[in-house]
């Protein structure tokens, strides 16, 4: 009687492990072994469109920093350049744009055509330099 009881629950046991495993299987839980390889072969083709992707992404990277570093390589040469002339330390400056009279300290003209009596400014032409007078 043992034996029949034992050999009872053993079908049982199957029959339900076989239901079971219908009702994962029709629930898309369980993978057989011809679908498990195209799963594998689809992650890895997935797997490679990434890799290219990234390295694509990575190249454009690159290239900004290649940009970047000649902008920097640019800006080190324009600093050299402007410290080797002199401008990079303000000895060169713009605003020193006086001059002086275009006398020669001999009260004429300093080298104009028709000496010191052309007819200038300095003859009291009434003229008047700078920007107070210029609205007048």
């Amino acid at each position: 009687m043992a034996d029949l009881l034992e050999g009872l629950l053993t079908v049982l046991l199957f029959a339900g492990l076989e239901v079971l495993g219908s009702a994962l299987e029709g629930l898309g839980l369980v993978v057989d072994d011809a679908h498990a390889i195209l799963a594998i072969q689809v992650a890895d083709v997935g797997a490679s469109i990434l890799k290219l992707l990234f390295e694509g992404l990575d190249l454009l990277v690159l290239s900004l920093e290649l940009r970047f570093l000649r902008l920097i390589l640019l800006a080190e040469v324009g600093d050299i350049a402007l410290k080797f002339i002199g401008r990079g330390d303000s000895t060169l400056k713009l605003d020193d744009g006086n001059f002086g009279s275009a006398s020669n300290g001999d009260g004429g003209a300093g080298g104009r055509i028709g000496g010191s009596g052309s007819g200038g400014l300095s003859n009291g032409c009434d003229a008047h330099s700078g920007r107070e007078h210029a609205n007048e």
